[in-house]
Formats: C-alpha cells, sequence, structure tokens
C-alpha cells in the first residue's frame, strides 16, 4: 500500500522540486514524519480543491484528525529547537511553501491526469488503517519535497 501510494502521489507530483529552505538542523524521527504528513495534507488539500474532491479531503481529516493533530505538534516541536523565537513564522513560511509548490505542480499537469491521480491517492489513504500513517508517508518522495534531513540518516552517514 505504501509503495502504491508513493507512485500515485509520486506521478502527481513528478515536475515538484524540493522545498529546502529549512535550516540544515535535522528532524527527530517524529518530527521527520510530521513534515512529511504535511506534505502530504498539502497535496490533498490542494488536489480537493483543484479536483471538487472536497468530501474525500474532509474524511481523510476526520479519520486521522488525531494523528494529524500529533504531526502538528511535531511539526511545532521542530520548528521551535531549530528557529526559537521565529519558529511561527518560519513554520508558516515551511507551510506556505509546501502550498504553493503543490499548487505549482497541479497547474503544470494535465488536469484530468492530476484528478485521476488524486481520486487514486483518496482512495488509498482512506482505505487504510489510521495506524498505517507512518507507512503512508515514509517513502523519501515526501522527505525530498520539504529537504529536511532526518537525524537517523545523518547519524548513518
Amino acid at each position: 500500500m505504501k509503495k502504491l501510494l508513493a507512485a500515485t502521489v509520486s506521478a502527481l507530483m513528478l515536475t515538484a522540486s524540493p522545498v529546502a529552505f529549512a535550516k540544515s538542523n535535522c528532524a527527530a524521527p517524529d518530527e521527520f514524519q510530521a513534515l512529511n504528513a504535511r506534505v502530504l495534507q498539502s497535496d490533498l488539500m490542494v488536489g480537493a480543491l483543484a479536483c471538487k474532491q472536497q468530501a474525500s479531503y474532509n474524511a481523510f481529516v476526520k479519520k486521522f484528525q488525531p494523528e494529524l493533530v500529533r504531526r502538528s505538534n511535531g511539526m511545532q516541536s521542530y520548528f521551535k529547537r531549530v528557529y526559537g523565537g521565529a519558529s511561527t513564522n518560519q513554520m508558516n513560511r515551511f507551510v506556505t511553501n509546501i502550498a504553493n509548490d503543490s499548487s505549482t505542480t497541479s497547474l503544470n499537469m494535465n488536469e484530468s491526469q492530476f484528478c485521476s491521480t488524486i481520486k487514486q491517492a483518496f482512495s488509498t489513504i482512506l482505505s487504510s488503517d489510521t495506524r498505517n500513517l507512518n507507512t503512508l508517508i515514509s517513502d523519501n518522495f515526501y522527505s525530498s519535497r520539504h529537504g529536511v534531513e532526518s537525524c537517523k540518516s545523518v547519524a548513518q552517514n
């Protein structure tokens, strides 16, 4: 399922460029997964608006709400640790850049292909167990989009 979702969203965002403005500070595992989840959420939000899939997006948010809240807290933790007093501004900038990247990609794709891909992504996500969010977002595709390195991968190098 993870590979199907990654392939589906990878096809969707094939022309996306990484948003790599974040400081070189690596993200702890929970923070890293939170950043990955934000990329997925932005892609789905843009897709929902562009393809009239708001009901699917709302179902995603409702189904994964506890995990999304936990991920949001992890993202806030990362930005507070890395940026201190400037964390709110930097996090807002990060979220805006991710959303702009998703939007630009959607505009560069054939609408029919884009919407077909989004529908498949929603189908895959909504049919998965809520405990599988980590599996769904663990693909390198998401981390390449936000540009923050995992402390785990830094330690391995």
